[in-house]
């Protein structure tokens, strides 16, 4: 394989002696990440095994000869390698706890990628991915070890500033049979910006699927949190806040208690610039998506057969209440948003605002011509676009476009 022409020239200046500039790393260790990014897409798509992602990728390594591209490399200054990067495909699970295992693997690819084996099982809790550390899955399954147990730790480190970010990907995490476990946990306070959870689903997790904690700008990439008790819980933190700027897109939450649960109260601000892509909320049985003191935007997407269980639960110390999206004290946008709320059973109200909350929607439609809004004395509700046939009432109108039509139904 080819180094880019920028390492090359690097590259050469480091065989002649020349150091590199701090600049010039944090360059390079972008290219590497990009370098090793192409040769394992190579590998994938020459059907190559798992262990051999180190041989396809080895224009992205720093060889033990201080070289690149492997033995026989170009050679590096020492300050280049003792900045590794790797991708470390990790052996067969021991058939006991794998914690140790992978967070060795981890270790020793540095700012490159771990890889599991797709489809094996593994156990492991409280496994720490360390700042600038990437796991790739490829659908292997990983089994919390006990009960009261979070199986995964995206440790504090990366900046938003940083070159490099956290990544974990293509990767089963399943609690089946366990009970108090939190699938992902995410803590911003001490500088956990810029992690990426892509293709995952997190099973079973009786506290959360994922726990954002005052984690700000993460990017989340078609999630399936699915049967447990809150799927994706975000929240700030007393004395420090965050939380906010986040983008999360094709985000599935399936037959939870709750399946998006966002609490800004506990610190004040709040939390906001929360952004969500084709969200599906389907079967959660008291609450497809609860925000309190948070500013959120939905585009897209369909809820459907939530709020079939108990009228309210606790969580993280706010009463969510049976409905499919709750706002209290929140500033929530709803685009393109088609209830699918009635398709076999009644839901009402589908949409409550209270507590000074301001609800806009915007080209929103009820299935069955049905969308019931139950908005308090202290909120109120602005319609914006076009909308299509839709019967209940929506309450607490306080704008509306001027050639509103609607075959029936009412505002109130």
């Amino acid at each position: 394989m080819t180094l880019p022409a920028p390492l090359k020239e690097w590259h050469n200046k480091a065989a002649g002696g020349t150091p590199l500039s701090a600049e010039d790393l944090n360059e390079m260790e972008g290219l590497l990440e990009l370098a090793f990014a192409e040769a394992a897409a190579s590998a994938r798509a020459a059907s190559l095994p798992l262990a051999d992602l180190n041989v396809a990728s080895g224009v992205a390594q720093l060889g033990s000869d201080a070289t690149v591209g492997g033995p026989g490399g170009s050679p590096l200054s020492p300050s280049v390698v003792n900045s590794s990067a790797a991708a470390v495909a990790l052996s067969a699970p021991s058939g006991g706890n794998d914690t140790i295992a992978i967070e060795a693997a981890l270790a020793a690819a540095g700012f490159g990628v771990t890889v599991l084996r797709s489809g094996v099982e593994y156990q492991a809790s409280g496994l720490i991915v360390p700042a600038r550390g990437k796991i790739h899955g490829d659908g292997a399954v990983l089994l919390p070890t006990g009960n009261g147990v979070t199986a995964l730790v995206i440790a504090p480190g990366v900046e938003l500033n940083s070159v490099d970010y956290q990544l974990v990907r293509g990767l089963v995490i399943n609690a089946s049979g366990k009970t108090g476990v939190t699938g992902i946990d995410i803590s911003g306070e001490s500088g956990t910006d810029s992690a990426i959870l892509d293709a995952l689903i997190v099973a079973h997790c009786a506290v959360a699927g994922i726990d954002l904690e005052a984690a700000q700008f993460v990017r989340t990439y078609s999630l399936r949190l699915m049967d447990g008790g809150v799927g994706m819980l975000i929240r700030n933190k007393a004395g420090y806040g965050g939380a906010n700027s986040h983008d999360h897109y094709s985000l599935q939450a399936l037959s939870n208690e709750v399946g998006l649960f966002v609490n800004g109260t506990h610190n004040t601000g709040g939390v906001s610039s929360l952004n969500f892509y084709n969200f599906a909320a389907l079967g959660n049985t008291v609450c497809g998506a609860a925000f309190f003191a948070a500013v959120a935007t939905l585009y897209g997407g369909a809820p459907e057969l939530n709020g079939t269980g108990a009228a309210t639960v606790v969580v993280d110390g706010q009463t969510v209440k049976r409905c499919s999206v709750q706002c209290n004290a929140s500033r929530i946008t709803l685009t393109d948003y088609e209830m699918f709320e009635y398709s076999l059973v009644i839901l009402e109200p589908a949409i409550i605002a209270e507590k000074g909350s301001v609800l806009t929607l915007r080209n929103v439609s009820g299935n069955g011509g049905y969308l019931p809004v139950q908005c308090d004395a202290t909120s109120s509700v602005h319609l914006e676009g076009t909308f299509g046939p839709m019967g209940g009432t929506v309450q607490g109108v306080a704008s509306w476009p001027d050639a509103f039509l609607v075959p029936s139904g009412a505002i109130a």
